[in-house]
């Protein structure tokens, strides 16, 4: 089937090296199969200390223009290894993933179906294959933040998602910890923007290790008081100057 949309997809990685190939080369056969106008593939290396970014340079010289890396010298964050790949990218189409093969690149269009519908097309795992204690945790931060910030999502988190260009232009990410999936869309409900969701698959990541520890808890919740925070002052300014 012939999908007439020029699509930019972003891959954030960090000490990849089991897997990178393996998922750029998968990528690649699902991509061409799409049928799409135009499309290209970024990865950002934030500051892989493996090699990861060895790997990478060869699939470039296999790719040429296709593959385009981007490499952060030290490891940033996820939120700015996101940013990055989202100003780098030149389609009117971004659609990103993680690196881990957690996700089927196949089901893409499962998003792009929906693309002329909305802003921002969101995956929500169908079937989520994470150990118990984790289960538990997503339904609880996803409860929370969608009382929080007036959202209605399944799953906030989820890594499989597809944006305007246009949208993303008008999204500034400030965030550095693993809330960025979270202020996009708070931000994005915000300004109006239309938000869809599509259910996906999810499977058991095959190789390498979660980069999420326990630590991450504490810090996301004080991130998700500096977005609450954040907001409500934007709120506050935009409320006083419409009253002048």
């Amino acid at each position: 089937m012939k999908r007439n949309y020029s699509v930019s997809i972003v891959f954030p990685a960090y000490n990849e090296e089991e897997i990178i190939e393996k998922t750029v080369e998968i990528t690649f056969k699902a991509v061409k199969k799409m049928g799409l106008k135009k499309f290209e593939i970024i990865v950002v290396d934030d500051g892989s200390r493996d090699k990861t970014p060895k790997i990478l340079s060869e699939l470039v010289k296999k790719h040429k223009e296709l593959l385009k890396v981007i490499t952060h010298k030290k490891n940033l964050c996820y939120a700015k290894a996101l940013k990055t790949g989202f100003k780098a990218a030149k389609y009117p189409l971004v659609f990103y993933t993680d690196a881990d093969l957690q996700f089927d690149i196949s089901e893409l269009p499962l998003l792009l179906d929906k693309a002329k519908d909305f802003n921002i097309v969101v995956g929500y795992r169908a079937k989520r294959h994470d150990a118990p204690h984790r289960l538990l945790v997503s339904w609880a931060y996803n409860r929370f933040v969608n009382m929080l910030f007036s959202l209605n999502l399944k799953d906030i988190d989820c890594a499989f998602k597809l944006f305007s260009k246009k949208t993303l232009n008008e999204i500034e990410i400030e965030s550095t910890g693993f809330i960025v999936d979270l202020e996009i869309l708070a931000k994005a409900k915000k300004k109006g923007f239309l938000i869809g969701e599509v259910p996906v698959s999810h499977f058991k990541r095959p190789l390498g290790s979660s980069k999420a520890t326990s630590k991450l808890v504490f810090e996301t919740i004080s991130d998700i008081a500096w977005l609450k925070n954040k907001l409500r002052k934007k709120n506050k300014k935009q409320s006083t100057e419409n009253q002048k």
